[in-house]
């Protein structure tokens, strides 16, 4: 719902999707147990799922200008000014991390870029 919480029933849907195109039950038995129930989630699963939703909803609100799937420091503090998003876009544009996380040097986040970067920030104690 682009609110950037996960209520359980966007999380067991999403958990169902992942699981059901990463490997079959036939594929997972050779490794000793199948995947956790969607109500009982590894918790790297539920990090992921996180990250990827974080990614998905940034996008979608600041990729305005050029929609290029590319976001510029510009697009990142316009458009995430006033939502659950401010404060990661205030920390992944100041210029250290921005440096760090702008990979081919470009200036702006492609998904891939965003995707380590919204790891990093929620790897901080007290974000998200």
């Amino acid at each position: 719902n682009g609110d950037g919480v996960i209520d359980k029933q966007e999380f067991i849907a999403a958990y169902t999707k992942m699981v059901s195109e990463s490997k079959s039950p036939a594929s997972c038995s050779s490794l000793g147990s199948p995947p956790p129930h969607p109500s009982n989630p590894h918790p790297a699963q539920v990090h992921k799922l996180r990250v990827q939703l974080w990614v998905k909803n940034i996008m979608s609100i600041a990729d305005r200008f050029d929609q290029n799937s590319d976001l510029t420091v510009v697009e990142l503090r316009t458009w995430l000014a006033g939502t659950p998003y401010e404060g990661f876009a205030s920390w992944v544009t100041s210029r250290p991390n921005l440096n760090l996380f702008d990979s081919d040097r470009s200036g702006s986040l492609n998904p891939d870029e965003l995707a380590v970067a919204v790891e990093g920030f929620l790897s901080i104690p007290g974000n998200g």
